[in-house]
Order: C-alpha cells, then sequence, then structure tokens
C-alpha cells in the first residue's frame, strides 16, 4: 500500500515522501497513529512536485553558497576591540565577525559557518575557515584593531 507520510518515520522515510508498506503496517500502525495517509493519485503528485521544488531549492541554495565562497575568498575583515596595546581585553568571536561580514561586504553568514579553533585575542591578522556547506568553503583574513 501507497502511503504519505505526514511525519518523519525512522528507517522508513522523511515528512512528505510517499513509500510502499505492508497493508497490515500501514493499517495498524501508521494511519491510526496519524503518521500517514493514503496515498491518492492527488497526493502523489502534490508529493512529486514538492520533491522537485525541493531539489530545485538545494540547487539554488548550492550556487548561493559557491558564488559567497568565491567573493569572499581571501578577502580582510576588519574588527575593532579594546585592548592595553597589544592583548585584547575581550576576545573576537563567531558573532563578531559574522556581523563585519554583513557590514563590510552586504553577507549573511551564520555564526556556526565561522570555523574558529578559540576566539582571537591578539591584535593584528589571523586566517580563519568559512563553511558555507554544499562543500563550499573559504578562507579569509581578519584583522583586529584597537578602538
Amino acid at each position: 500500500m501507497k502511503v504519505l507520510l505526514k511525519i518523519d518515520v525512522k528507517k522508513l522515510g522523511k515528512k512528505g515522501e510517499i513509500v510502499d508498506v505492508a497493508d497490515g503496517y500501514a493499517t495498524s500502525a501508521l494511519l491510526p497513529s496519524g503518521k500517514a495517509e493514503v496515498a491518492s493519485p492527488s497526493a502523489i503528485v502534490q508529493a512529486a512536485k514538492a520533491t522537485e521544488t525541493k531539489k530545485h531549492d538545494a540547487k539554488k541554495n548550492e550556487q548561493e553558497a559557491y558564488r559567497i565562497a568565491k567573493k569572499l575568498q581571501d578577502q580582510t575583515v576588519t574588527c575593532k576591540g579594546k585592548s592595553d596595546g597589544a592583548k585584547l581585553f575581550g576576545s573576537i568571536g563567531a558573532q563578531e565577525v559574522a556581523l563585519e561580514l554583513k557590514r563590510q561586504y552586504n553577507e549573511a553568514i551564520e555564526e556556526k559557518s565561522i570555523l574558529l579553533e578559540h576566539p582571537i585575542k591578539d591584535l593584528g591578522e589571523s586566517r580563519i575557515k568559512i563553511n558555507l556547506g554544499y562543500g563550499a568553503t573559504t578562507q579569509i583574513a581578519v584583522n583586529v584593531v584597537a578602538l
């Protein structure tokens, strides 16, 4: 029996997928619990359209990630911090780098994409990696200057 999953079901499929399951499993477990519904012809067409849309969106996001990686490759981001001359009073973390990337290059990068081994605590230039997903990675320089 073909059913349309309403939620992710472990070892069976993800929400919105059409899967073929045994009649007994569908009627005794999936349908009564509300995890799935019988796949009507219109539901099959709608699921196919949704899958196609997801693939298109994923391809678009991948292209965007590579565009951003190419734009930021070997660029320098300047961050400011309070210091006593050589050391910062605080540190520069992923949040500050993300804010400066948005301000200086108009690119919204998620903090979790900025790979810092440890927060930057010294003035001067440091190299960091940014992982934008889909295999798109880039390196940028972060130049920390005193306020």
